[in-house]
């Protein structure tokens, strides 16, 4: 995973064309520093062994600072003074790295400069690069979380609606692997450049941006779980009516997959409008969201659900005698 640059443009797109027209003729052009920027006000002798541990690290070419340009741990000539290098008491080191700043490769990089020993506290590491590295790592640390309270929340009201164990956990399951299913294919198509022909012009970076995929998947589970409730709703007034598992699964699946189907085709050929966009974050939402819809709605919600829950037998209503008595008094089904 990665995040956008200009190349979730098209390759057509004049930008992309002299952005890769500058990398080509011009490397260093393209290298957006590393800042390092040392409080204190620390003189050279301080600062020159630094700058050389700095310069060791693995993919950086230079760092400039004001005690010299240092190459591989050796002080090759004086700065360059291309920039201001102090402000009053903070001394700005610039570590020039041969890595894209927003690639999974940058990550490697800012997390070995941070690793090097500073000579004071304090020390802090900007740019693009560093920027890429704490939002990438901001989405990971929170996103368990977000699942955590997702999948809580879901069970909860799962249960509540309809008194059942069973069913609050294969609900999120089969919505699970509907959605490992469509990432699977955003992978396939904009990560390995797989049926370019269907979404277009498109350029293959080998990453994809992953607030779209995260965004991509709260979309695609919010809409699974509501097809989830419709079908659900059904076959639990016929049980209620009948007691009868297989004959309520029967007869909820009749009486639900007309709108569940309809409902999706619905959505689907809305969001597939999404993927002839020009923008590739756009494409990856249209038919991320477009392929969940229509599994879910067809091999999920009409096959598996129903025979998951035909093959489960009474168990599908099971729950403990404590549940039990908390569901018929606080439960969501109307009795």
């Amino acid at each position: 995973f990665g995040q956008i640059d200009e190349r979730a443009l098209p390759q057509s797109n004049i930008a992309v064309i002299d952005s890769a027209a500058i990398t080509e003729n011009f490397p260093g052009l393209g290298r957006a520093p590393i800042d390092v920027m040392v409080p204190g006000g620390l003189g050279a002798d301080v600062i020159a062994p630094y700058a050389a541990a700095l310069s060791k690290v693995e993919t950086v070419e230079e760092v400039d600072s004001p005690a010299g340009m240092f190459v591989a741990g050796e002080r090759v000539g004086e700065s360059t003074g291309r920039s201001t290098l102090t402000s009053g008491e903070t001394t700005r080191l610039i570590a020039t790295s041969t890595q894209r700043p927003r690639s999974p490769e940058s990550e490697i990089v800012i997390a070995e400069l941070r690793a090097v020993p500073p000579p004071i506290s304090g020390v802090r590491i900007g740019g693009f690069a560093a920027q890429y590295t704490d939002s990438q790592q901001g989405i990971l640390r929170v996103l368990p979380w977000a699942l955590g309270w997702v999948l809580i929340t879901v069970l909860i009201l799962l249960f509540m609606f309809t008194g059942s164990i069973l069913m609050p956990i294969k609900a999120v399951i089969l919505n699970i692997l509907s959605l490992s299913a469509a990432i699977g294919v955003i992978v396939w198509v904009f990560q390995y450049g797989n049926l370019t022909w269907l979404v277009g012009d498109v350029n293959i970076t080998g990453t994809i941006d992953t607030s779209t995929v995260v965004l991509t998947a709260i979309v695609a589970f919010g809409l699974s779980m509501d097809y989830e409730v419709f079908l659900l709703s059904r076959i639990k007034e016929e049980y209620d009516r009948t007691g009868d598992n297989t004959t309520s699964v029967a007869l909820g699946l009749q009486r639900s997959a007309g709108i569940i189907s309809a409902a999706a085709l619905l959505l689907a050929v809305n969001f597939a409008a999404f993927i002839p966009a020009s923008v590739t974050n756009i494409k990856i939402l249209g038919l991320g969201v477009t392929v969940a819809i229509l599994l879910d709605a067809t091999i999920v919600r009409l096959l598996l659900v129903p025979a998951f829950m035909r093959i489960a037998g009474r168990a599908n209503w099971w729950a403990p005698a404590p549940l039990r008595r908390l569901h018929e008094r606080f439960g969501l089904s109307g009795h």
